[in-house]
């Protein structure tokens, strides 16, 4: 599927960086205000996303690669 693409799934392992300093500087967020307890719900929906993201880049660069791979066979 990648055929001299290798480049084009560097995005996909550069989820791994971006979610350790995702999590890593969430801990500097102070709660000051006793009113902004936490929000468990849209917690689980950041966690998703992040887990989802390399999933979706992954699948958008294969469907990239594909189509110019056909453009190449048409043309």
């Amino acid at each position: 599927m990648i055929n001299g693409h290798p480049i084009s799934f560097l995005t996909t392992l550069l989820w791994i960086p971006f979610w350790i300093a995702i999590t890593y500087f969430s801990t500097w967020i102070p709660n000051a205000n006793p009113n902004d307890g936490d929000n468990y719900g849209a917690a689980f929906i950041l966690l998703f996303l992040l887990c989802v993201y390399p999933i979706f880049i992954g699948v958008a660069c294969a469907f990239g690669i594909e189509r110019k791979n056909n453009q190449n066979k048409d043309s």
